[in-house]
């Protein structure tokens, strides 16, 4: 389990880069990192096995969703190409 202040640096981290109040959540349970863009929340595994570098390389990309991936239009292009995905085989 990750220490309470390293929690809280992290958390302050996400939100410093994202510039905004995202919510925050660590989950034993979770396997993958992912940012909701529709509700602005940052899910992170917590990784007790990773390393360091590795676990801020997720937080990364994620808080990077936050500030660059568009809550409307992703699930269009998702779709999209999913679709194109399925009817190329």
């Amino acid at each position: 389990m990750e220490s309470p202040v390293r929690e809280k640096v992290l958390n302050d981290l996400a939100r410093l880069l994202a510039s905004e109040n995202i919510e925050i959540h660590h989950t034993r349970s979770l396997t993958e990192a992912f940012f909701d863009v529709k509700k602005r929340e940052l899910h992170l595994p917590e990784f007790n096995l990773v390393d360091e570098t590795r676990y801020l390389m997720y937080l990364v990309h994620e808080v990077s969703h936050a500030l660059y991936t568009p809550s409307e239009e992703w699930h269009k292009e998702a779709a999209d190409r999913k679709s194109t995905r399925l009817n190329s085989s």
